[in-house]
């Protein structure tokens, strides 16, 4: 990744009115969902469970051939996309078991109503 990004910052922040402690007892007690490795690897360690959730298939596996996208340092691995891992996919799994999401539509009877003009 370019060098300089804020979020290569070593020093993990906390939100108002959590102190540093009791954000570390929530972490160890919690679930970590890693959007397309946004959350650097020196903020996700103490996390009880890390889930890297690819949410750009292909381009997240393609940039994890050159930098550290952290594929092999979480838990459990999603994707959107569909046929990661399939034979037929030239997109690498990197080692990895990707479990596919289905990304999908509402049902009709959950979509918005529509509008009358």
């Amino acid at each position: 990744m370019p060098e300089g990004r804020e979020s290569d910052s070593r020093e993990l922040r906390c939100p108002p009115g959590i102190s540093p402690g009791e954000l570390s007892v929530r972490m160890r007690d919690g679930v970590l969902l890693n959007l397309s490795n946004s959350i650097p690897g020196q903020c996700r360690g103490d996390f009880a469970l890390k889930v890297l959730y690819d949410i750009d298939p292909g381009m997240l596996q393609l940039w994890a051939t050159h930098w550290d996208m952290g594929v092999g340092s979480h838990d459990l691995y999603f994707t959107i996309g569909q046929s990661i891992g399939a034979p037929e996919c030239p997109v690498p799994t990197l080692g990895v078991k990707w479990h596919p999401v289905m990304a999908r539509s509402p049902p009709a009877r959950m979509a918005a109503p529509a509008c009358r003009g």
